[in-house]
């Protein structure tokens, strides 16, 4: 294992390691009084129009915690194949774990209060319960069939939506999903909303990433213009080497934002300081990492203008 994989290997672990904290903490069904969570669900539990309770204005934070198990899997994945030696396959997860990551910080956005925080999980569900149709119509099921097993139908959601009386507007003619004044960003938007507190083009990271995910052309002959077809067990070539780092910025500090956020928003203070403190030691450590001299021509390929920079600012509400 080359010396700077290693290091990589220590930070990721890191991570998945604090992240995995704070999924895994009790305060997401009893969050710690005086948090934004305590405070939202304590405002909606009195309001007399509530015969539902907490419920449903938990299911923002119910699928903000799904998303961040999944990302944390997804790292332990990602830092399996950094020996790899090539960065396709890191691409790929660094790719799903933006996603994911992405998911938690809009779902956990400080300060919007919980009506608005209901209505972006509303329309996460309905996107996703249209998606699973789509989907399970190549089943070719017919119409009496069960299909409970195929998650939420469109129906199903709508119905909660009407229930709540929220206004809603599913997709039609391209039109994005809206529920309670809420609109459901695409990938790129949502994705680009986080990594621009991680990188100098917040949009260009995940765009790159999709080259390879989609199998495009640019995605995939990046690598083998200059070194050819890998052979498993050689060293990282110098192109390599950079993306092989910069996913792992990217891995490293979308991690610590997501779990950050979902800190804050649970009241747990021991937590948030050690993602602060980690994230500043990711700054150091990732900055010593960068590939130089080398690999300066192929880092310039990316389009950046400026370093990256892990902006600790996004570390506490705005």
């Amino acid at each position: 294992m080359e010396p700077v994989i290693g290091e990589l290997h220590e930070l990721l672990s890191r991570g998945i390691s604090l992240a995995g904290d704070v999924r895994r903490t009790r305060s997401w069904d009893a969050p710690a009084a005086g948090s934004p969570a305590a405070t939202e669900i304590a405002a909606e539990e009195s309001h007399p129009d509530r015969p539902m309770g907490s419920w449903p204005w938990l299911s923002g934070p119910m699928v903000a915690r799904w998303a961040l198990h999944v990302a944390t899997t997804e790292v332990e994945g990602f830092a399996a194949v950094l020996d790899v030696g090539t960065p396709y396959a890191a691409d790929v997860l660094c790719r799903a774990i933006l996603e994911s990551t992405s998911l938690v910080w809009w779902l956990l956005e400080p300060d919007i209060g919980a009506q608005r925080r209901l209505a972006r999980a509303l329309a996460y569900r309905l996107r996703s319960a249209i998606e699973a149709e789509r989907a399970v119509e190549h089943l070719g099921l017919a119409d009496d069939e069960d299909r409970s097993g195929y998650g939420e139908r469109r129906a199903e959601v709508i119905g909660a939506i009407e229930e709540l009386g929220l206004e809603y507007r599913a997709v039609r003619g391209g039109r994005p999903i809206t529920v309670g004044g809420e609109t459901l960003p695409g990938y790129s938007a949502r994705v680009s909303a986080l990594v621009r507190a991680v990188w100098p083009q917040a949009g260009l990271p995940y765009a790159l990433l999709s080259q390879v995910g989609h199998g495009e052309l640019v995605g995939l002959a990046r690598g083998s213009l200059e070194t050819g077809t890998a052979e498993p067990g050689r060293a990282p070539s110098p192109s390599d080497r950079f993306w092989i780092w910069h996913d792992s910025y990217l891995v490293l500090g979308s991690l610590a934002l997501a779990a950050h956020r979902a800190a804050f928003f649970l009241g747990l203070d021991e937590e948030t300081d050690l993602l602060s403190a980690w994230m500043t030691e990711c700054q150091d450590a990732l900055g010593g990492l960068r590939p130089t001299e080398e690999s300066a021509a192929v880092a310039d390929t990316d389009g950046s203008q400026g370093e990256p920079t892990l902006d600790t600012r996004r570390l506490k509400p705005l």
